[in-house]
């Protein structure tokens, strides 16, 4: 019996061993293939990688720089595409806030470095969208003219053109236009022929125009643009399907028109030397006179300069920089008819940046800040107001009480700036809306997150009739009030989004009173933009004369067969049933009052009051 039970025993022991035995050699088996899938994941990946930089290299500058330049940049138009297998995919699923509580030796101000996640965040999602990269035909370039490197600053003048508006500027032997006086200097003209043969018409040609210093199509400078452009289930075709969204045409997609620009802007500054500087003019634009000193003496410390429009141009004086401005008057505009920048690592990262935002971003946004349930969570105003402009700002949206939690800081923190004034009020596709939006993201120089993308801004003033009073022409006159505040000038009641007057020069007694004799460094011009360009505000321009089919004066020549027909910049039918309007007023709009300038609702809501606080933005349920 003894015996038996130890057999039995011996045998329970050996089948355990046994078992054992098997069971370590599967494992070691199942560690064999995982080793072996591994190998062949990394060897897969690295081929990919591989391929990938052969055919799809990212876009760089093709420039050289400047004479005793060393800077140099790589400029990334669109990065990480990842498709996405599900077409109804939405940005709300994915934002997330990382590393909410950052320590204090890394940032400082918090409130700027949440804002700068936000937009990577965006950018992110809207890369991961699908899609191709839009890049630069680095072969297609201009000549540089050699011999006036030296001669700093070098400058070139860039525009695009359809066919169809040089064809109407030829009726009228170009007046109104940018060849109505020759430009003495290198005149870069992006056109459009490509799309044009697309659609039937026949191609410009270069000797139909009086100047053209170097022709391009902007269609083969971003070589599947037009790709991008006539898919149906492009982002741009997405995006105009969202109510809300904000547009300036009702006749056509404008960013499709719009994109074209931005594109000729970017692929100019890549191939610009560095330090250049690269003057855009639209085509409705007259050049006046040869820039001179006090021109390059207020551009040069600048990045970028541009005509602005905004409601506080009587409250300017003596602003340096955009941290100085009222904070109710922040949610600015700008009007790119006229925009000189100042080639660098900084302005083609922010141009790429911009051509990016067409692929993806914007329409992300969109989703997360006009589609997804989060913004239904409205967030407490006060949080902007606490010293910042969504920069730099004292208040952290993540240590709010309700955002304890990671997961409701991130859908916190996504609503939340989906209610700053210029994050909604530019969810556009438009190129004053995409160049918007970045002028603000990339205007605080001391956004510690991202100190290489900040842009140092100034302001053309513009618009001189509109600032000028019977006092200008007295030199003896000793008055300290801002010229457009002089109860003799007629503009002295027009509100609204207007251009901003020339900062009151110093006289001979303020300067021997002060060491800062130099107006240069001031936010606004010193001197009218008129001076140099004019830019024409009487609808002679490429999107009221050809894709508003609405607007014929007779004097303008245009005729029916001019205005735009294509499929492929048709709205979709829903747009019609939905409100796109930007409610931001135009200078001198009739539905404003002394009290009430911010939004055209004033007009018809005779409560509503603009709240001229310094600390505060003026809340977006008031636009």
């Amino acid at each position: 019996m003894i015996k038996r039970n130890k057999k039995r025993l011996v045998g329970i022991e050996k089948k355990k061993y046994l078992h054992g035995g098997r069971l370590f050699s599967s494992i070691l088996r199942l560690m064999t293939k995982s080793v072996v899938i591994l190998a062949s994941s990394i060897g897969l990946l690295i081929l990919l990688v591989v391929l990938n930089t052969t055919f799809y290299p990212a876009a760089r500058p093709f420039s050289t720089p400047l004479p005793g330049s060393t800077e140099s940049f790589t400029p990334i138009i669109n990065n990480n595409h990842h498709i996405s297998d599900d077409p109804d995919y939405h940005s709300s699923q994915i934002i997330t806030h990382s590393n909410p509580q950052s320590s204090s030796t890394e940032i400082k101000d918090s409130t700027e470095d949440d804002l700068e996640r936000f937009f990577r965040e965006i950018e992110r999602v809207g890369e991961n969208l699908g899609g191709r990269r839009l890049t630069f035909n680095e072969s297609l370039r201009c000549d540089i003219e050699q011999d006036k490197l030296q001669n700093q600053p070098y400058t070139v003048f860039v525009t695009s053109s359809n066919s169809k508006f040089i064809q109407l500027r030829q009726r009228s032997e170009f007046s109104h236009s940018l060849w109505q006086n020759r430009i003495p200097y290198p005149l870069w003209m992006y056109h459009e022929n490509t799309w044009e043969i697309a659609y039937g018409r026949n191609p410009l040609k270069k000797d139909e125009i009086p100047q053209s210093d170097c022709f391009l199509d902007v269609f083969e400078a971003v070589p599947n643009l037009l790709e991008f452009l006539q898919n149906e289930g492009s982002y741009v075709n997405e995006f105009y399907k969202i109510d809300g969204v904000r547009s300036l045409s009702d006749s056509i997609m404008d960013g499709k028109a719009l994109i074209r620009k931005v594109a000729a802007m970017a692929h100019a500054a890549n191939q610009l030397p560095l330090g250049s500087h690269l003057i855009w003019v639209d085509v409705d634009t007259e050049f006046v006179s040869k820039l001179d000193s006090e021109y390059y003496n207020f551009t040069n410390g600048k990045d970028i300069v541009y005509i602005v429009e905004l409601i506080c141009r009587r409250h300017l004086e003596g602003v340096k920089s955009l941290q100085d401005i009222p904070l109710w008057c922040y949610d600015f505009k700008i009007e790119t008819g006229v925009v000189s920048i100042r080639v660098s690592k900084k302005t083609r990262n922010f141009l790429n940046t911009a051509l990016k935002w067409y692929n993806g971003p914007m329409l992300a946004l969109a989703r997360k800040c006009l589609l997804s349930a989060a913004t239904t969570e409205k967030a407490s105003r006060s949080q902007f107001g606490q010293g910042g402009r969504g920069h730099g700002g004292a208040h952290n949206p993540a240590s709010s009480s309700s955002t304890t939690t990671s997961s409701s800081s991130s859908s916190f923190m996504s609503s939340s700036f989906c209610e700053i004034p210029w994050i909604r009020n530019n969810i556009g596709l438009n190129d004053v809306f995409v160049l918007n939006m970045l002028l603000h993201r990339y205007a605080n120089s001391t956004n510690l997150s991202a100190p290489d993308t900040m842009l140092k801004q100034g302001w053309f003033a513009n618009m001189e009739f509109m600032c000028q009073s019977s006092n200008d022409d007295n030199p003896d006159d000793d008055d300290d009030d801002d010229n457009d505040d002089d109860g003799n000038d007629p503009f002295s009641t027009v509100q609204g989004h207007c251009s901003v007057c020339a900062q009151r020069k110093k006289k001979k007694k303020e300067k021997l009173q002060s060491s800062d004799d130099d107006d240069d460094d001031n936010l606004v011009s010193p001197f009218y933009i008129q001076k140099y360009i004019n830019h024409y505000h009487d609808a002679s321009g490429i999107m009221t004369l050809l894709h508003n089919p609405d607007y014929n004066p007779p004097d303008s020549k245009v005729e029916q067969k001019d205005k735009t027909r294509d499929g492929a910049m048709k709205l979709p039918n829903s747009w019609f049933n939905q409100n796109h309007v930007d409610p931001r007023p135009a200078c001198d709009d009739h539905n404003l009052r002394n009290d009430c300038f911010h939004t055209m609702r004033c007009g018809t809501d005779r409560r509503l009051k603009t709240p001229m606080s310094a600390d505060a933005y003026i809340p977006l349920e008031l636009y």
